[in-house]
C-alpha cells in the first residue's frame, strides 16, 4: 500500500490488485444483465440460459495509475459498476463506496419476483461477495447517509456526526425511493413500498397471517408481488390507477389477456380507479376507493414507480429535474461529478431499469478514471412470470399515436399463448409475447436489429 500528502491509504499495487476473473459470461436478452454462466439462470431476472448469449469479457485499453481518490455515493449496481471500471482502468486510485444499506449490495430485482427470498440470507442476493470489494481494493461503508456536499472544498459531509470526506471525483449513484402517492392513511403500519430487503422481510412476516391483500399498481414490479401473494395462498387486489395495467410496457390487448389470467386465478384487478384512503387504527386493515368500493387488507403494497434521490445533488447546486441532469458521459453540470443509474436522467429520460444502471454505472466509472467514453442507451426486455403463464415485451407496441403501424397478431387457444409485432414501413419496431417464453431470444434479436417482415413471416 502507499500513501498521499494526507496519508490516507491509495488504492493498491499491481500485485496486490485482484484480477476480474470472469468465466464463460452470457447476456441475459430479457434484462441485459451480463453474468457468469455457472450460474444457471439469470440473478437479476430469473430466466435460464436458453434466454441469454454469449459475450466476450470487455476489453480496457485505457489504462492510467493515480493517486486519485474516487467516492461513490450509492451501494446499488450503478454504485458497483463504476467502482469495477474505475479499478479495471487506475489501480492505485483509492475507491470508496458509502451506502445507506446495512448489507452487501444486492440483485435489487428479485425482491420482487421472489417474496420468499426475505426468509433466506442476505447473501444469497448480493452481486459480489465481501471478498470481491477487500480482492479489488474497494473500500465499501455501509449503513452510511451522506447529509451534504461541498462542491468547491470537495467533500461529502456524513450524517454521522459530521464526518466529512474529500474526494477527487465524485460519482452519484444515490437511486431511488419508492413512491406512495399522498392518499390518507399512506403512513400506516402494514402499508409498504418494496424497495429494500427490509421490506421484503416485512411482507414476508406479514404473509403468515394474512388473509387478504392489497397491491397498488399495475405495473410489473406490482404484478409480480401479487403474483407472489397468490402464490402464497393470500387473496389479492389490483388497483391500478392508469387505463390499464403494465400500461408503459404493453398494449391493451395484451394487458386484458394478462388481466383475464389474474381473474382466472382469483386476483381482482380494477383499472381506472382513485385511492380515497387506507381505513384502519393505527394499522391497515382496508383500502377505499374515491367510488366508495372498500377492499380488505391485511397489508397494502404500494408500485407506483420511485423518485430518484436528488436531495444533496440539488442542494449542492448541481442541475437537477425529475433526476440528475448528465450528458451522454454521465457528467453533471459540475466538474469532476458524475451521476448514474436510478437518480439520473441522460436525453431527459430516466428509465430506472436494471441493465441502464448498470451501463450507465459502467460508463461513469470509465469516465471518472479519465476514458472517454460515451453513453448508448439500452433496449432490454421486460418479463413478467406470474399468474401462470409469462409476458415478454420489448420496443416500441405501437406507442407512436401519429404512426401508421402494421400489426401482426396470431394467437394459440390450445396453449393459451399469443404474440404480437408491430411493423413501421416494413421494420419491426416491437413485440409483446404471452406464454412464448421459446421466442425472447429470436424475437429480442429481431427488434434489435430491425428485422423485416419478409425476414419473419
Amino acid at each position: 500500500m502507499r500513501e498521499d500528502k494526507n496519508t490516507r491509504t491509495v488504492g493498491v499495487t499491481d500485485s496486490e490488485i485482484g484480477v476480474f476473473r470472469r468465466p464463460k459470461l452470457v447476456k441475459c436478452l430479457v434484462c441485459g444483465e451480463i453474468f457468469d454462466a455457472s450460474l444457471g439462470i439469470c440473478p437479476v431476472c430469473g430466466v435460464g440460459l436458453d434466454q441469454c448469449v454469449p459475450v466476450e469479457e470487455e476489453e480496457i485499453s485505457y489504462q492510467k495509475n493515480t493517486n486519485l481518490r474516487y467516492v461513490i455515493l450509492g451501494g446499488g449496481i450503478a454504485g458497483v459498476s463504476a467502482a469495477e471500471a474505475i479499478r479495471k482502468r487506475d489501480q492505485t486510485g483509492d475507491i470508496l463506496i458509502l451506502s445507506a444499506e446495512d448489507y452487501l449490495p444486492i440483485y435489487r430485482p428479485m425482491l420482487t419476483k421472489n417474496l420468499d427470498i426475505a426468509d433466506a440470507s442476505a447473501e444469497e442476493l448480493y452481486i459480489h461477495p465481501q471478498t470481491w470489494y477487500e480482492e479489488h481494493g474497494i473500500e465499501l461503508r455501509l449503513g452510511e447517509t451522506v447529509e451534504s456536499l461541498d462542491p468547491q472544498r470537495r467533500i461529502v459531509r456524513m450524517a454521522n456526526a459530521g464526518e466529512e470526506i474529500d474526494y477527487d471525483r465524485l460519482v452519484f449513484a444515490t437511486g431511488a425511493e419508492g413512491f406512495i402517492p399522498p392518499f390518507d392513511g399512506r403512513k400506516k403500519e402494514g402499508v409498504v413500498s418494496i424497495r429494500h430487503l427490509s421490506d421484503s422481510r416485512k411482507i414476508q412476516k406479514w404473509m403468515k397471517t394474512a388473509r387478504n391483500a392489497v397491491v397498488i399498481g399495475g405495473g410489473v414490479l406490482g404484478l409480480e408481488a401479487a403474483s407472489e401473494l397468490l402464490r402464497n395462498g393470500i387473496h389479492v387486489t389490483v388497483l391500478e390507477a392508469a387505463p390499464q395495467i403494465i400500461g408503459k410496457q404493453a398494449d391493451a390487448d395484451s394487458a386484458a389477456v394478462l388481466r383475464k389470467k389474474m381473474t382466472v386465478l382469483g386476483a381482482v384487478c380494477l383499472e381506472g380507479v382513485q385511492i380515497e384512503n387506507v381505513e384502519g387504527e393505527e394499522r391497515a386493515s382496508a383500502v377505499k376507493l374515491k367510488t366508495g368500493e372498500v377492499f380488505p387488507a391485511d397489508f397494502v403494497i404500494v408500485s407506483c414507480g420511485n423518485r430518484a434521490n436528488v436531495k444533496v445533488a440539488q442542494e449542492a447546486g448541481i442541475q437537477t429535474e425529475r433526476a440528475i441532469v448528465v450528458n451522454h458521459f454521465m457528467e453533471t453540470s459540475l466538474p469532476d461529478i458524475y451521476a448514474c443509474g436510478d437518480c439520473a436522467q441522460c436525453d431527459d429520460v430516466n428509465f430506472q431499469l436494471w441493465a441502464e444502471a448498470s451501463e450507465q454505472g459502467r460508463i461513469a466509472g470509465a469516465n471518472a478514471a479519465g476514458e472517454r467514453i460515451g453513453y448508448q442507451e439500452q433496449m432490454p426486455g421486460l418479463n413478467l412470470e406470474g399468474f401462470g403463464t409469462t409476458l415478454f415485451a420489448i420496443g416500441d407496441p405501437g406507442r407512436q399515436s401519429s404512426a401508421s403501424y402494421q400489426l401482426v397478431k396470431t394467437t394459440d387457444e390450445v396453449n393459451h399463448s399469443q404474440e404480437q409485432y408491430w411493423f413501421l414501413e416494413n421494420v419491426l419496431q416491437g413485440a409483446v409475447l404471452i406464454g412464448r417464453p421459446d421466442k425472447t431470444t429470436d424475437v429480442t434479436r429481431a427488434v434489435i436489429e430491425h428485422a423485416r417482415h419478409e425476414e419473419l413471416f
